[in-house]
């Protein structure tokens, strides 16, 4: 029984040391995953208060804020050719151009890489596509899914990154416009 014991309590410690290395040793992905995830949730952002300190937590989000870009972008300059001619530049022309069967609408492509791995929503008509703002912004927010349910669309993602205000309401990082309404960060 003593045995039992003795092993039981050194598999709890070797667990807690692992957690102590990953929350504070030298690989950093862990810490920084952890970290955005849990103060970039409403409901759990004192997660990363019970490991890391105000600092701690401010250094890591700085390090993936959201920028705007500088400059002036001149629509007029783009251009569209979204039909497919049957002929196609690289294998990654061919699954954006070749339209699935019975669905003109758009196409969910998956990419992948070494380090990565992650979506691309093609969507062949753009004048379809709209900008929402949740509805709840000034009291938190809203799930990406109830947004999208409640706007009936067949697909969404999110589009901004956010700004927590004291007293927890968010605004969009950086400037948005919605049906002629202005949202900045600033709390308009």
């Amino acid at each position: 029984m003593k045995k039992v014991f003795i092993i039981i309590l050194a598999i709890l410690d070797l667990g807690a040391i692992g957690c102590l290395v990953l929350a504070y040793g030298p690989y950093t992905g862990f810490r920084d995953w952890f970290i955005s995830t849990a103060a970039g949730s409403w409901e759990h952002s004192y997660f990363a208060h019970i490991l890391y300190s105000d600092k701690q937590i401010q250094e890591t989000l700085d390090t993936m804020k959201v920028y705007e870009a500088e400059g002036v972008t001149d629509p007029t300059q783009i251009t569209f050719d979204n039909t497919d001619k049957g002929v196609y530049e690289s294998v990654y022309d061919e699954q954006v151009l070749k339209r699935d069967e019975g669905n003109d609408l758009y196409k969910l492509l998956e990419i992948k890489g070494d380090k990565y791995k992650g979506y691309i929503l093609v969507i062949y008509d753009p004048s379809r596509i709209s900008l929402f703002n949740s509805p709840k912004i000034k009291s938190g927010g809203q799930k990406l899914t109830s947004l999208a349910k409640s706007a009936e669309a067949v697909a969404a993602v999110n589009a901004s990154g956010f700004v927590r205000h004291e007293g927890g309401s968010l605004s969009p990082n950086g400037t948005l416009i919605i049906d002629g309404k202005l949202y900045t960060d600033k709390g308009g």
